[in-house]
């Protein structure tokens, strides 16, 4: 891990372990205390990039930055994982979005550190390499950039990231209704990046409500560029049983590949994932165990791996 990344996640990890310790049995027990260094991560972040936002929302115009100007949806999280084949692996990620009064009713700006790939071609986070207890192996950075929603279901975007390489999206999402207990979502996103040329990325999820706790989802996800070879794609089964606000135990099975691999199916496995506040409601852990059987290619034989994970998500 790059030594610029070990004060925040020194801090996370610190702070989130005795959130952990100190967070209450049932939801409508009293709340300690807030640990000193908890309060002040959250503060120090949530000050960081309100005062990004006010400098960004000065370059668009002279309105001041108190008249409508948010952050909302400001995310900082601290992801440890430990893959047999892997090993163990750390990485921070970011993601917030600016309201600016100087774009009020136009546009919104976002902010964000996360796998470069992941972000540009808009792969549904369930496929990510976090999500799948990978490495990360994969260039991450920073990025930035304006959206501009069109309506509520199509929005263009514009970013920055690493090296101030541009790219380019245009998002559609939309979900239908096919029957009292079965929904349908989709999104698809057509990017542009000076690396793959045109490229889009396709969604489908099937969510089946079998109670109002209980649902059984059906991810699809793929991926094409102009330059690349073949069709990335992932799909994800996985039955979601929820115990309250921010409260979940998943079971999932996944799988992955590429049509122009030596090794079509390169990834599939099995993983149970737990939920559950560890202070209030804006520090969030998630526990996570799997088993996975991957193969690099045709003449490799497929590996089995145990692995197992653990996120601190803190909203600020």
């Amino acid at each position: 891990m790059p030594p610029t990344r070990l004060p925040v996640a020194c801090a996370l990890v610190l702070t989130a372990c005795s959130a952990a310790l100190a967070a209450p049995d049932t939801a409508d027990a009293v709340a300690p205390a807030a640990p000193g260094g908890l309060e002040a991560l959250r503060a120090w972040a949530r000050s960081a990039t309100v005062g990004l936002a006010r400098g960004i929302d000065s370059w668009f115009g002279e309105r001041p930055f108190e008249d409508g100007g948010k952050v909302e949806q400001g995310r900082l999280e601290l992801r440890t994982s430990w893959r047999r084949d892997e090993g163990f692996d750390v990485s921070v990620r970011l993601d917030a979005r600016f309201e600016l009064p100087n774009l009020r009713e136009r546009a919104y700006a976002f902010l964000g550190r996360d796998v470069e790939r992941d972000v540009v071609t808009d792969k549904p986070s369930a496929f990510a390499r976090q999500e799948r207890t990978l490495a990360d192996t994969e260039r991450s950075s920073y990025f930035a950039g304006l959206a501009v929603p069109l309506s509520d279901r199509i929005e263009l975007r514009a970013g920055l990231r690493s090296a101030f390489e541009v790219y380019a999206q245009a998002r559609y999402a939309n979900a239908w209704a096919l029957g009292e207990t079965l929904r349908l979502d989709v999104r698809e996103t057509v990017f542009w990046t000076d690396v793959d040329g045109f490229g889009s990325t396709t969604a489908l999820a099937f969510t089946r409500a079998l109670s109002p706790r209980l649902e059984v989802r059906w991810l699809n996800g793929g991926t094409v560029t102009q330059r690349s070879e073949g069709f990335e794609w992932s799909s994800l089964v996985g039955t979601y049983r929820s115990f309250g606000t921010d409260r979940e135990l998943a079971a999932e099975a996944l799988v992955s590949g590429k049509t122009a691999s030596d090794a079509a199916v390169g990834d599939y496995g099995l993983r149970l994932r737990w939920t559950q506040p560890l202070y209030r409601d804006w520090l969030i852990g998630q526990f996570t165990v799997g088993h996975f059987w991957p193969r690099a290619d045709a003449a490799s034989p497929r590996e089995s791996a145990w692995a197992l994970g653990a996120v601190a998500l803190m909203r600020f």
